[in-house]
Parts: C-alpha cells; structure tokens; sequence
C-alpha cells in the first residue's frame, strides 16, 4: 500500500461521499419517547421506546429490550404510525439501540 506523502489525504481521511452528507442531511434528531409494538414475531405487549434518530428511510431506537433482526414493528411516535424492520440491536448502557428499516410511514393521525 502506497504510503501518503504530507498533504495528501489517505482514503480514510477523505471527506464523507455525498451520498452519505445527503443522508445525513435528512436525518432528523428526534428524541421522543414512543410506544412500540413487535409485529412478527407477534409479541402482546407493547414496548415503550426512545426515538433517537428518524428519516423516510430509517430511524434509531433506544429499548429496554434486545430486538432479533429481521423482527417487523410498528412503532407510534408523534402521531404517526411507522412500520419496519430491525436491522440490528446492540447493547448501549442500560439498554439496547436500534437500527429500523423504515417500509411504511403514515403520518394520518393513529
């Protein structure tokens, strides 16, 4: 591997591609508290969940709870309903974070 001469950026020190600035742009810091129910597989009780993050595409949730990928979940914040998937959940202090992908969102009033 060729070594950088002083000046030059490596590829790791490159400025984030435009399509990750983009969706960072469209990602919003939400920070509200929301219920959560795991569509399948079925579970009865409704979860309680932070927001954290949230676009069209995805959001990022705060559970006490560890969520299986590949789970599908409706979430209720803000008087929208959001239904996706899990994509990851890793552990983060007390409880878990996260990752949904977002395949519907409905902001007609729930």
């Amino acid at each position: 591997m060729p070594e950088a001469r002083s000046g030059e950026r490596t590829h790791c020190e490159s400025e984030p591609s435009e399509l990750r600035r983009q969706w960072r742009q469209r990602q919003i810091v939400v920070l509200e508290k929301a219920s959560m129910r795991v569509l399948s597989p079925a579970l009865e009780e409704r979860l309680r969940v932070m927001v954290v993050e949230l676009s069209n595409e995805s959001a990022t949730i705060r559970t006490d709870q560890f969520l299986a990928p590949g789970s599908m979940v409706q979430i209720l914040v803000g008087g929208s309903a959001v239904v996706g998937t899990i994509r990851y959940c890793v552990g983060a202090g007390r409880g878990f974070s996260a990752g949904v992908s977002i395949e519907n969102l409905d902001s007609s009033p729930v």
